[in-house]
């Protein structure tokens, strides 16, 4: 493989392949996370009977993808604790999707107070583990993901297709700038 070492343009610092690589792959699994969940959401509110295969489907991105990313980086005790951050994250984002396509605006709120309280933990921990990393910037980030996430679910049940896609790309533009800020702490930790 051929490795650039001249910037193309000046006093612009120069990605390795590895380094692309990483933002590449870290972009990859925040999308793959995003659709996953909008399947998942699509299959409660839209399909119920795909429902199950989509759960399995999201649950194996995390279990797998997540999972290695974070062992091939920090090792197997931290690609647990973050699979499980995003297990529960999931399995609250699957309770707000049911609790709105049953209009149940209690069981909406308990699941996203699980999902705000989630997020302040893993957001802890991932500053924990990256010096680059800073616990409010991921606060942020998550935040913003669980409450685009609702504002799609309750898009979508209210059939306001137009603005469904919007936020859908809302979310698409957030993960990929999650996916860019976890890239960059990895580069930065392990250069």
């Amino acid at each position: 493989m051929i490795k650039n070492e001249t910037p193309i343009r000046p006093n612009q610092p120069v990605l390795t392949w590895e380094q692309m690589n990483t933002y590449i792959s870290s972009q990859k699994l925040w999308l793959q996370l995003t659709y996953g969940i909008r399947s998942l959401m699509l299959s409660v509110l839209r399909d119920p009977e795909r429902t199950q295969a989509s759960a399995n489907r999201l649950y194996n991105i995390v279990a797998h993808n997540f999972n290695d990313y974070f062992r091939f980086f920090y090792g197997p005790e931290t690609a647990q604790r973050v699979t499980n951050y995003l297990i529960i994250f999931i399995t609250n984002m699957w309770g707000i999707f049911n609790a709105v396509s049953a209009n149940n605006t209690e069981a909406v709120n308990a699941n996203a107070i699980e999902l705000y309280k989630n997020a302040d933990e893993a957001s802890q921990y991932f500053a924990s583990i990256n010096p680059h990393w800073s616990a409010q910037q991921w606060r942020n980030y998550l935040y913003q993901h669980i409450r685009i996430t609702i504002q799609e679910a309750v898009t979508l049940a209210g059939k306001d297709f137009d603005k469904e896609f919007d936020v859908l790309s809302q979310l698409e533009d957030l993960s990929t700038q999650i996916g860019d800020y976890m890239a960059a702490g990895v580069i930065s930790k392990n250069t």
